[in-house]
């Protein structure tokens, strides 16, 4: 639901050098669907396993589409994100079970 900037400010640069001439209905139909054909990939979904849970979650929270439900003051993002040092340490792999995931690295497969 969340339509990209870009998007938006092309639709508004033509209305405003075309006043007079671009019909609303026009406009509201192509506002429409740049809404419904946006989406938005949660940081969570889209970067697990390259940075931490807790780091991904603050950014989701900070995103949110309801301003209410986003941070409300930079008190209450930067006590967030220090508790990052509260969780516990990611526990490294064995060094045979890094083994494979090293070797699709070098060849190129991920």
């Amino acid at each position: 639901m969340v339509m990209q900037f870009e998007r938006g400010r092309t639709l508004h640069d033509y209305v405003q050098k075309n006043k007079g001439n671009v019909r609303e209905r026009f406009i509201r139909g192509v506002f429409t669907r740049m809404l419904n054909t946006t989406t938005l990939v949660p940081a969570t979904e889209q970067w697990a396993g390259k940075y931490s849970h807790h780091f991904l979650a603050t950014i989701d929270w900070c995103l949110q589409l309801d301003p209410l439900k986003r941070p409300q003051s930079c008190f209450a993002l930067q006590k967030v994100l220090a508790q990052r040092h509260r969780e516990a340490p990611p526990v490294q792999k064995t060094w045979l079970e890094g083994l494979g995931s090293r070797l699709k690295t070098m060849i190129g497969r991920t």
